[in-house]
């Protein structure tokens, strides 16, 4: 019994020493971090990256290189379709060439020659109907060629208006 008074009598100043001893503030559990993603501008394969996991960075500092030559030749597609929308809006802008013009004029008066033709043809066949020297369906072809020559010269017409 005494030794054990002995002990706790030495005891006692170990423990008081103990909780006096001046130490860092500790906190249990666990430290995590998170996980910075940065997505590529472009879906393109990585050629060279130029830091390691861990590595402290700054704002604007390079991380990876990217294959371009997919994005380059989607820019010169757009390029090249920016200058076809530039050569036809000037082309708008500058009215229809003087060829297109006459072509139209010539296929107009084709058409119209046609449609005359046509209604001339029809007008021969009229009369004959009624002394049963022309079939009613050979009638009606010629009814039908003389509407659609004239349709034809109506659509002329309309394309040379457009055009001018």
């Amino acid at each position: 019994m005494r030794n054990r008074a002995i002990l706790l009598v030495l005891a006692i100043p170990c423990f008081a020493a103990v909780g006096c001893a001046k130490h860092a503030p500790q906190a249990l559990g666990t430290l995590e971090f998170d996980r910075i993603t940065v997505p590529a501008p472009a879906a393109e394969r990585i050629v060279s990256v130029d830091v390691r996991e861990g590595d402290r960075v700054e704002a604007g500092q390079r991380l990876l290189s990217l294959d371009d030559t997919r994005t380059r030749a989607e820019l010169a597609t757009q390029v090249a379709q920016a200058e076809r929308a530039r050569e036809q809006l000037a082309e708008l802008q500058a009215g229809p060439r003087e060829e297109d013009i006459a072509q139209a004029r010539a296929s107009l008066a084709a058409s119209e020659a046609e449609a005359r033709e046509a209604r001339a043809y029809y007008e021969r066949l009229l009369p004959l109907k009624g002394q049963r020297y022309v079939a009613a369906a050979d009638l009606d072809r010629a009814r039908a060629a003389s509407e659609n020559a004239a349709a034809r010269a109506r659509a002329s017409r309309a394309a040379l208006d457009e055009g001018l």
